[in-house]
């Protein structure tokens, strides 16, 4: 199993998000949540009116990300006593021995909670747990090289660009946008000249004191985003605080909760 038991993060425009994995008995609220997300993700990929699963489809969906070792589906609930899904992440790392050690992951938050840091705050939930997790080394995602807002959000979190595939989207007639891959490696001693390793210690300031994007903690701001490749697009936002908590399952500790790094100018 690989679960992260719920957290709470509190988020630097007010207010607060539940952070945990998904459950089958949250298919409802999922599917729900993803109708809202088609008809309002700029950046996704399956538009309206093309096929969709099957609610016993999506529970089977969400059963097997609760199953394997190396996959993480991950929700945001308000912190209140209506506990609406504001957030999901999913997280699969390769199937084969020899891919187990990287995966990619696909964000989407809710258009109400977007600029206010959720989407920081599952990302850093899941570099903590991959961080701890046996042998996951890498973590990826793909972003539409025209939505500006993510990518800097990625890059403020440490992801680096990887790769491009050219024209990769073809989003009207003649009309092509490149996909762009950004990696960040979560285990010391492995990345390449030029990629970075979670967490993220930058340089020091005025202060004297450096900032780190720690253990399942809040971030930069954004906007819009996707990750996870052609199936994953998805909408991200904001700068959320540090939530605390425990992961379960293949990673048996999460690193210690560290500050925020700074929101960009004109983050969400």
């Amino acid at each position: 199993m690989s679960r992260i038991e719920r957290v709470r993060a509190s988020l630097r425009k007010g207010g607060a998000v539940f952070i945990r994995s998904a459950e089958p008995s949250d298919v409802g609220a999922l599917r729900d949540f993803e109708s809202h997300m088609l008809a309002n993700n700029p950046f996704g990929v399956r538009e309206p009116g093309e096929a969709q699963r099957t609610e016993q489809e999506d529970r089977q969906r969400i059963e097997r990300f609760v199953r394997e070792p190396g996959w993480l589906m991950l929700t945001a609930w308000t912190a209140n006593r209506h506990e609406e899904l504001v957030g999901e992440l999913s997280f699969r790392a390769g199937e084969r021995r020899k891919l187990a050690h990287h995966g990619s992951f696909g964000l989407s938050v809710h258009a109400a909670w977007r600029g206010r840091g959720v989407g920081s705050a599952m990302i850093h939930a899941l570099l903590a747990w991959a961080a701890a997790h046996r042998q996951i080394e890498k973590v990826t995602l793909g972003v539409f090289e025209t939505n500006t807002e993510a990518r800097r959000l990625y890059e403020r979190l440490g992801f680096v660009e990887e790769s491009r595939a050219l024209r990769y989207f073809k989003i009207g007639p003649g009309r092509y946008v490149d996909d762009v891959q950004m990696a960040i490696y979560v285990k010391p001693g492995v990345a390449p000249a030029g990629f970075k390793t979670w967490p993220i210690v930058e340089a020091k300031g005025r202060g004297g004191k450096g900032a780190v994007g720690g253990a399942a903690g809040g971030a930069a701001g954004g906007g819009a985003a996707k990750g996870a490749g052609p199936s994953g697009q998805a909408a991200v936002s904001g700068s959320g605080g540090p939530p605390t908590g425990a992961v379960s399952g293949s990673a048996t500790s999460v690193p210690p909760v560290a500050p925020s790094v700074p929101t960009p100018a004109g983050g969400a």
